[in-house]
């Protein structure tokens, strides 16, 4: 994986921000702000951080992204 810089926007939004990965019952979940709860692949997570670092997209728009890849769904 390459390594990306993070502006503090995109920072805010996924680490702390919109993006909140963490573990329950042994399964990856995310709670994103203002969309809910998606379970998620253990790749999510570094999916998200890179989308977000080279586009800037909108979070919408990085969770439909992440539904259509498997990365997400509920």
């Amino acid at each position: 994986m390459a390594r990306v810089q993070l502006n503090d926007n995109q920072l805010e939004q996924v680490s702390g921000g919109a993006f909140n990965f963490y573990k329950k019952d042994d399964q990856n979940q995310c709670y994103v702000d203002g969309m809910g709860t998606f379970n998620c692949s253990a790749d999510a997570s570094n999916w998200v951080l890179q989308r977000m670092a080279t586009t800037g997209a909108p979070v919408s728009t990085v969770i439909a992204e992440a539904v259509e890849k498997g990365l997400f769904w509920k």
